[in-house]
């Protein structure tokens, strides 16, 4: 078995956008669920927290859960969000309600805060605040939350030519494990950089050229751009890889790729392989 690498089509450049519209917006999805753990005391707690994070052209966060009081006559506090982009603090935090314990006994509220669509956001900290007795707002606790790019499994196979792992079975004659995208984040405004990695096999067709060819679509489904892997011939009939490493395009509002191999004819064309489901195309989402 030989192995060799293909080149990179394109510069790689690691650019992820910010965020999506959040509540009304008909395209924003979900990249990322966070839990937050419980911060404060026993007189003055968040609880049950999370912060989703959303993705359409740019980056949104809501905080969810409970602030609880107990014991806290008089006293009110309110939960803060924070954004930061590149480390610093940026922008103008957000607040919830102010809320006053009316008695000693235990009281809930619940929590529900978005920000503000902006590409310019990476993490977002979450704080609980009580008001002192000067009338300030202080931080009693908190805590950071950043966005998880997602990524996704990818396996095509067919007779003779497969993509997935650097794994090839002698008894199913496939590869048994699948290839992944990516969705990396860069460092300036709203991109996303998929990146697709995993090992292209060629087996008993000597002379034969294969590639992998991309396809980038928006949220209404318009297709963005092509990109194609280098490709990889066959130098006689025994098993051979070829590993993949591509991240040829960088675009605001990706929000599915798919995935196809395709064999060069001898005319000089390239043709899709016939992997015997759908259109031989594997479809990668942005959702978790």
């Amino acid at each position: 078995m030989s192995r060799s690498s293909l080149t990179r089509i394109g510069a790689l450049v690691a650019v992820l956008a910010a965020a999506a519209l959040f509540a009304g917006a008909a395209h924003a999805e979900v990249i990322d669920q966070n839990s937050v753990p419980t911060l404060g005391t026993s007189n003055f707690q968040f609880k049950d927290g999370s912060v989703n994070w959303y993705y359409e052209s740019s980056f949104q966060a809501e905080l969810s859960g409970t602030l609880v009081m107990n014991n806290a006559a008089g006293s009110c506090a309110r939960m803060r969000l924070d954004y930061l982009y590149h480390g610093p603090f940026v922008g103008t935090p957000r607040y919830g309600g102010e809320v006053c314990a009316p008695d000693g006994g235990k009281h809930e509220w619940h929590v529900d805060i978005p920000t503000v669509a902006t590409a310019d956001m990476d993490n977002v900290r979450v704080a609980l605040e009580t008001k002192t007795a000067s009338h300030d707002w202080a931080i009693l606790a908190s805590n950071y939350s950043p966005p998880q790019p997602p990524s996704d499994k990818v396996r095509l196979t067919s007779k003779g030519f497969d993509f997935g792992d650097d794994y090839f079975s002698d008894i199913t004659m496939n590869t048994s494990g699948s290839g992944t995208i990516y969705w990396n984040r860069g460092d300036d405004g709203g991109d996303y950089t998929p990146r697709l990695m995993g090992t292209l096999w060629l087996d008993d067709v000597a002379g034969v050229c294969a590639r992998i060819h991309l396809t980038y679509y928006d949220s209404l489904g318009r297709d963005l751009a092509d990109k194609y892997g280098g490709p990889a011939c066959a130098g006689g009939n025994n098993l051979q890889a070829w590993t993949i490493d591509l991240s040829p395009y960088t675009g605001t509002g990706i929000r599915m790729v798919t995935v196809n191999m395709q064999t060069q004819a001898s005319n000089g064309s390239w043709n899709y392989v016939d992997t015997g489901w759908q259109t031989n195309t594997f479809y990668i989402d942005a959702d978790m």
